[in-house]
């Protein structure tokens, strides 16, 4: 059985961080391709996100077909 392991909080809190590192890098205005770097990792990491989301609610749902089957 193949399960796929999110702990939301650790996701939060390291999408939080990244969103904090992008303000702090825009008000101490340095260089522009920290801040597109930093963009960047936060849009994977969304990106990244809402898959592991998606692939878990079609796990479940066929999970549940496959038991209303048998």
């Amino acid at each position: 059985m193949v399960k796929v392991n999110l702990d939301l909080q650790q996701l939060v809190l390291v999408v939080v961080l990244l969103v904090v590192l992008v303000v702090l890098v825009q008000l101490e205005q340095l260089e522009q391709l920290v801040i597109k770097v930093a963009w960047v990792i936060l849009v994977i990491l969304v990106i990244l996100a809402l898959l592991v989301v998606l692939v878990e609610l079609v796990y479940l749902v066929v999970l549940v077909k496959l038991e209303l089957v048998v």
